[in-house]
This record gives structure tokens, sequence and C-alpha cells, in this order.
């Protein structure tokens, strides 16, 4: 895999509507090269104010440590309509999502609590506003998102929203 050094006032690559192959895209061990993250947005340059479910779009992306962000699709959120924080529309959401590891919103709501108990989506809640900060405060805390995710995979639930910047007050619900 090629490795480029990431720097903050480079654009983020576009892969377009692409994906990379299963077998990447699954291969999340510790120590792991990629982890794919869905951020929720309704302009496509800020993130969406309101709860990540209610957002028009996610922007997924695939995030390296020390490499520029990858975006790998824009998806529609063709169920935002559904009633708010009712356990259908996570379970529509996740499988618009379904082969993301991450989810990327402003706000934590108790979808983001039952993501973290139930599912092996990591649900991480940021502190800013322009999708360009928000992939920089991931890939540069790109260590504790991939520890959490490569628990999840191993079918482990670790009970932690994470919090950035500030990767030290990641919230546990246990």
């Amino acid at each position: 895999m090629l490795r480029v050094r990431y720097d903050p006032g480079q654009k983020v690559r576009d892969r377009g509507e692409g994906q990379l192959p299963v077998s990447t895209a699954r291969s999340l061990e510790l120590g792991m090269e990629t982890v794919r993250v869905a951020i929720a947005s309704n302009d496509g340059t800020t993130l969406a104010h309101s709860h990540m479910g209610d957002a028009t779009s996610f922007l997924v992306y695939d995030i390296s440590r020390g490499a520029a962000p990858v975006r790998i699709a824009v998806r529609d959120n063709t169920v935002r309509h559904m009633g708010h924080a009712g356990s259908g529309k996570m379970g529509s959401v996740a499988r618009i999502l379904d082969d993301v590891d991450v989810f990327v919103s402003g706000r934590m709501s108790p979808n983001f609590k039952k993501l973290a108990a139930q599912t092996r989506f990591q649900p991480v809640v940021v502190r800013t506003e322009q999708i360009d900060e928000v992939l920089k405060l991931l890939v540069g805390s790109f260590d504790a998102v991939a520890h959490l995710v490569a628990a999840r995979r191993r079918g482990e639930r670790p009970q932690t929203v994470l919090r950035l910047p500030d990767e030290g007050s990641a919230t546990s619900l246990g």
C-alpha cells in the first residue's frame, strides 16, 4: 500500500462512488491500515447540526494513519424522515452504511448509545463543524479509533462513544 504523509492543507482525494475490495475494507485487526467512516452532513462541507439519522447525506471516507483521507461516496439518507431516535431508523441507516466502521456526528443521541452497546459500528462525536477539520481529527486520532474498531471486529462491544478532539473524554456507557 502506498503511504502518503497527510498534510492538513492538502485536499482530500476522491475515489468517486467506487468501493474498495471487500477484503481490504474488512481486514481489520489491531494495526489495521484503513478505517471507513461515515460523516453526517446536510451540505457536504459541514457536519450536520442534527442527529446523524436526520442528516440529508452521509460522506463516506477511508482514513489511514498519516495519510490523506479518501472520499469513497456521498450517500443520500433516504430514511431521514422516519421517527426520531427509533430503532427502526437506526437499522435503516446501518443498512445504508453497511460497509462503514465508524459513524461520526456532532451530537450524542440515544441511537449512538445503542450503536456502541449493540452493534459493530463505532460511534464518534466531534466538536467541530467543518468536514476538513473532522477528517483531521479522525486521522490525528487514528490509533484510538482503530483500536475500538478492531475490538468490534473481534465481536467485542466496547460501550464507548469516542469524543473528539479530546480522545480522553470518551464516554463509557457501562
